[in-house]
């Protein structure tokens, strides 16, 4: 009967320690992610649009992503959330991908992306 109730305190602590390792990976894209969402680059970048050669500022990871759609609808998109001052735009734009293009951005942020701000470490809290 021992056993059991160290097999289960052991896998009790195994459970903490993999959601606090969770929560503190979720912890750190939220944040890369934010602060991508605030400061990402722009550049000209040319692409193709119904066999026309178009030339746009763009933020400069849509020639990185390999989209699951043509370039030309992933720009109308951008396009179509365009406001004044930028702040939002992200997340606007986020809403209007499909579920994998969602990832596709999501994916490159999370792999590319260093301009954000270090969180603590959960020893430094």
């Amino acid at each position: 009967m021992a056993e059991c109730g160290f097999e289960t305190h052991y896998l009790n602590k195994v459970k903490q320690v993999k959601h606090k390792i969770m929560v503190s990976l979720s912890a750190k894209a939220v944040n890369k992610f934010f602060f991508f969402a605030l400061n990402y680059a722009s550049d000209y970048i040319e692409y193709e649009s119904f066999g026309e050669k178009k030339r746009d500022v763009l933020p400069t990871f849509f020639k990185d992503i390999k989209w699951t759609c043509n370039t030309s609808h992933i720009v109308g998109k951008w396009k179509s959330v365009e406001d004044g001052d930028g702040y939002g735009r992200m997340n606007r734009f986020m809403g209007e991908l499909d579920s994998r293009n969602r990832k596709l951005l999501i994916e490159w942020v999370l792999n590319n992306y260093t301009g954000e701000q270090r969180l603590p470490e959960d020893d430094e809290e």
